[in-house]
């Protein structure tokens, strides 16, 4: 009876080792603060970056979400699109409520070497369940820069963002594999600085 006692006090010791480990390795582990802002409210990025800092290299840009509204293919194209570009290998026709189209004003601060890459931003809904990034081809109507490009230094410029998301076509579609799916929600977050304060814009749907 005592040699049982004990191996159960020797389990509960271990058992109370184990948790407080796990406690400390917890509570030690590093944790992200996040800076919150509203659409019309200047991101600075500072020090801040999304993936890799190194290949970023955009301090001294801030960002600033100025509206955000929903629409078709066709409709962003005939708002947005710059004057004598071919829309003839666009695909427009598909796709209501399939873009959301946030316009955003990006300032340049003294930063001589580093640039924007519009392809790492993401507009999360709300529910925190659903995503979308920015659509090349449409934005490709809008800016002939690409997704990756500078502001000159000391100046600021505004252009029209297209997010989407594309999720499979249906089957045997003869058109494409993949389709632009319905923007869902109206309210979404987007993080311009995931490191080392992830920096965050609420945007509504006006």
């Amino acid at each position: 009876m005592r040699r049982k006692a004990t191996f159960s006090v020797m389990a509960l010791v271990l058992l109370m080792l184990w948790v407080g480990r796990i406690y400390a390795v917890n509570a030690s582990a590093d944790t992200i603060p996040q800076e919150f802002y509203e659409m019309g409210e200047w991101v600075p990025v500072e020090d801040g970056y999304i993936i890799d800092e190194y290949i970023e290299r955009n301090e001294g840009y801030s960002f600033r979400v100025n509206s955000a509204e929903i629409m078709s293919p066709a409709e962003f194209a005939a708002c947005y699109a710059r004057d004598g570009v071919d829309l003839g290998g666009t695909e427009l026709a598909k796709g209501e409520r399939s873009v959301l189209a946030m316009s955003i004003t990006m300032r340049n601060e003294g930063n001589v070497g580093g640039g924007i890459m519009s392809y790492m931003w993401r507009a999360v809904s709300a529910s925190n369940d659903w995503e979308c990034k920015v659509d090349d081809e449409l934005f490709s109507l809008v800016e002939d820069t690409g997704q990756e490009f500078r502001i000159g230094t000391d100046k600021s410029y505004t252009t029209v963002f297209p997010f989407t998301c594309y999720v499979d076509g249906p089957l045997l579609s003869p058109t494409s594999l993949e389709v632009r799916d319905e923007i869902r929600g109206r309210e979404f977050t987007m993080n311009f600085t995931t490191r080392p304060v992830m920096k965050t814009t609420y945007i509504s749907v006006s």
